[in-house]
């Protein structure tokens, strides 16, 4: 094979992998069956077609390109994950097991693999094959703060509910501060002021399309660039994680204190919802620890009434997990200047609220930061 040969197929799959990002499945289809053109053998180019065979209906094309890709690199952990993906979308239950199975033992640091064998288990009714799976996960990466959520609520699909209330327990790990305000602010509204004016002029703030907030706006990332009141900010939470930890009860064995890190990290972000504006149930894979700062909320929000419009359910899972019990949910009000804080694993999210004003929340995750 020639170098120009190399660098024309090196091309063309960088502009086909773009063009497929984008969107634009037609372009990135015909870029990759010129790949195929020159090289037949292209395990990558097969995928890829595969996957958007998949994204527009055409399984049985899916499956053949599949099974193509694999013909050349049988033993890609990666191909094996889009092969299951493509099983269960062609509802072969066993075929997507054994394909999921076989990328977890190819790679066991393929994360996906084991989300996705979980979910199909839970699927299915096996609840007790999803707990081993997280199980065997969490062995191999026991910080894995999502393999802790599927298995959270894989016990208590089970039946086993007294080891999901000890992953689950809300009432003991949900807990609540109230800020202090910090030195050139009198009270705790002026120092909110602040920040919602803040979080406002953020140059970030922009409708979120993620599809995971109904009518709301959020921020990137807050502890970048000009702080403003967010110093100030960070130096109080710093002092409410603390203060959590030593409330932490010493139980070496609990998946949640044991992975407390030793030095960590913050990432922050706000949010900003409008009438109607709500999060749907989630969780941070990212975090140790993750909180919640009520900023601004619309009066009369938090009351004691039966709509609790606007607060915060813990207890529901996410889209991305099947789970057939009904769920055991938990709702806490919010309050101006109170500040929330619970492990990173709990699923959560808001209830709509019909008021004009916005809410306004600080949201940020306590990473681990170990070399």
């Amino acid at each position: 094979m020639s170098t120009q040969r190399v660098l024309d197929v090196e091309e063309a799959m960088a502009l086909a992998i773009e063009r497929h990002r984008a969107g634009a499945l037609q372009d990135a289809r015909v870029l990759y069956e010129k790949v195929l053109a020159v090289v037949p053998e292209h395990a990558g180019a097969h995928t890829s077609l595969a996957m958007i065979h998949q994204a527009t209906g055409d399984l049985d094309s899916a499956r053949a390109r599949m099974d193509l890709a694999l013909e050349h690199l049988p033993n890609h952990a990666g191909f094996w994950l889009n092969s299951g993906a493509i099983d269960r979308a062609r509802g072969d239950d066993a075929a997507a097991v054994a394909a999921h199975e076989r990328a977890i033992e190819l790679d066991p640091d393929l994360a996906a693999a084991s989300y996705n064998l979980c979910a199909l288990h839970l699927a299915a009714n096996r609840a007790q094959e999803a707990v081993a799976v997280c199980t065997r996960r969490l062995a191999h990466a026991p910080r894995d703060s999502r393999a802790l959520a599927f298995k959270a609520h894989a016990l208590e699909a089970a039946g086993d509910l007294a080891s999901a209330d000890a992953l689950l327990d809300h009432k003991h790990f949900v807990r609540h501060y109230r800020l202090k305000p910090p030195k050139g602010h009198p009270n705790l509204e002026s120092f909110n002021k602040a920040l919602g004016a803040h979080i406002q002029r953020h140059p970030t703030l922009e409708r979120d399309a993620s599809g995971r907030t109904r009518n709301g706006y959020r921020t990137g990332e807050l502890l970048k660039g000009r702080l403003g009141p967010m110093a100030a900010f960070k130096r109080q939470i710093e002092k409410a994680i603390r203060q959590y930890r030593k409330e932490l009860p010493i139980e070496p064995q609990h998946p949640f204190t044991a992975a407390a890190p030793r030095r960590h990290r913050i990432s922050s972000w706000a949010l900003l919802l409008q009438s109607g504006g709500h999060e749907a149930a989630h969780m941070h894979p990212q975090g140790w620890l993750t909180g919640i700062y009520y900023v601004q909320l619309p009066a009369g929000m938090g009351a004691e009434d039966e709509s609790q419009a606007g607060w915060l359910e813990f207890g529901r899972p996410g889209a991305d997990l099947h789970v057939p019990s009904a769920p055991r949910i938990r709702r806490v009000a919010p309050r101006e200047g109170r500040l929330y804080l619970f492990p990173s694993y709990f699923y959560h999210g808001t209830l709509p609220f019909p008021h004009s004003r916005p809410q306004i929340s600080i949201s940020f995750d306590v990473q681990p930061d170990e070399a």
